[in-house]
Parts: C-alpha cells; structure tokens; sequence
C-alpha cells in the first residue's frame, strides 16, 4: 500500500523457500527460509517499527537470513540509526536488496545498505547523495578552508563530521570502501548500481532474488563477490551460503 509521494509501502513480510540446483546442498536448502521485507518509502518511525519486527521474525522463526528490498529517498537519522542497530543486532545475516529497477537508497538509504552484511542492487537504480539536512530545508556543503564564523557553522560542521564517521565506520565493517562512502556524505555525490560495484561500495550487482528464464538458482561463489579478510570470517562465511540459498542473478 503506497501513501503516495515518499510514503511506505510496507509490504507484509513474507517467508520463501529457494532451494539450490541438484547435487546434496538441494537437500539441505529446503529446509532453510529466508524473511523479505520490503521497505518502500521515507525512512521514519513507522519504517522503524516495520524493520525491527522482521529482524525479531527472522529471530524468532530460526531464518537463514532476513533480505530487505530498499527504495527509499532518505528520511530522519534517528530512526536510521535505530534501524541500523537493530540490523548489526540481529542473529541473522541481514541482506540490503536495493529494488525494484528505478528504486534508489539515497540519504539515509546509503547508511542502512551499509550497514547489511551483503549489499546488493538491480539494474537502474542508484545509491548516494547522503549529506545530512535540517528538516525543512537543507544545509550547503561547508567550504573546509573557512572558519566557523557562528555557532550555526559550528553545529554544521559538527552534525557533517559526525555523519562520515558513521558511514565510515558501517562501511569498514562489511570491508566496503569507506573512502566513497565518505564522499558520499560531504560531497552528496550518487552512482549507478554498476558503479556500486566497481567501486565496491556494495557487492552486488543482482537481477533478482530467484532464478530467470526458468532457469535453476545460481550458487554465487566467493571468489565472484569478494574476498573474505580473517575479520568477520565466520559471519561472511554464512552469508555468503545465504547468497547461494537466494541465488541472487548476477
């Protein structure tokens, strides 16, 4: 149900079973489940409580990970923020599906697709553009080389600096390029999905959550998506048998 122009439409969350072609992992995929949810509008706390109810879903059904569709243009940092913890909580892999084509995770949107252990984008959408805004209006970029002349610079440059910490500190968690994600904060800058990837700000670039043409799932190997640092292994390890079980099409 859309609410129109940056509303939600929270679809209800539903549980797919997608096993893997032949062999003896077909077998032991039917009995795993992944939570889709999709999150389609204005980050805030209606899409707050939606998210937290299906990390507590995934938890409390044993998923083999939760996979979040993402459209949205932005919307408040502390519903972000408290979305994003709930995400780093969660006793599940949490998998940021920017989608349908068209759909974008700009502002707010780039903070949460970082923060997912994989991040993944359909053809024809774009991620960025995430300088922090007043409600109601929006703040130009600081120029570096001036001095705060009034306590409205100060509080700026305060709310900036504190806003690229953060995306750094997502970013360099799942071992993205914290560089971008950065730029994408102080400078606003946006890419396409293809570009995304190439600058691996996010790992895949992905047609779907299920096979095409009739076609059988495709197991995504490690080797096609990145490689795994001795940080985290355990956790990227299995997320990455939760990309072979969604059989993302790349």
């Amino acid at each position: 149900m859309r609410r129109g122009a940056g509303g939600l439409a929270a679809a209800a969350i539903g549980v797919a079973v997608l096993a893997l072609a032949g062999g003896p992992a077909a077998a032991a995929a039917t009995d795993q489940h992944v939570v889709v949810a999709t999150l389609d509008g204005v980050i805030d706390p209606i899409t707050d409580s939606y998210v937290v109810k299906a990390v507590d879903q995934a938890a409390a059904g044993h998923a083999t990970a939760l996979v979040i569709s993402l459209d949205t243009p932005g919307g408040l940092d502390t519903s972000m923020r408290d979305i994003i913890k709930h995400m780093l909580g969660a006793p599940v892999p949490v998998v940021i599906f920017v989608s349908p084509s068209g759909a974008r995770a700009a502002s707010a949107g780039l903070y949460i697709t970082e923060a997912a252990d994989v991040a993944a984008m359909a053809p024809g959408t774009n991620i960025g553009s995430a300088h922090p805004v007043t409600i109601g209006g929006s703040n130009p970029v600081p120029n570096p080389s001036a001095s705060p002349s009034s306590a409205t610079d100060i509080e700026s440059i305060k709310v900036e600096n504190d806003a690229a910490a953060y995306v750094r500190a997502l970013a360099s968690l799942h071992h993205r390029n914290a560089a971008w994600a950065e730029k994408a904060v102080r400078q606003s800058v946006n890419v396409p999905a293809d570009e995304a990837v190439q600058l691996q700000a996010v790992e895949l670039f992905a047609f779907g959550l299920g096979p095409r043409g009739g076609a059988g799932p495709r197991l995504v190997s490690r080797d096609e998506i990145f490689e795994v640092s001795p940080l985290g292994l355990h956790r990227r390890v299995r997320t990455l048998n939760v990309l072979g079980l969604l059989a993302l099409v790349v």
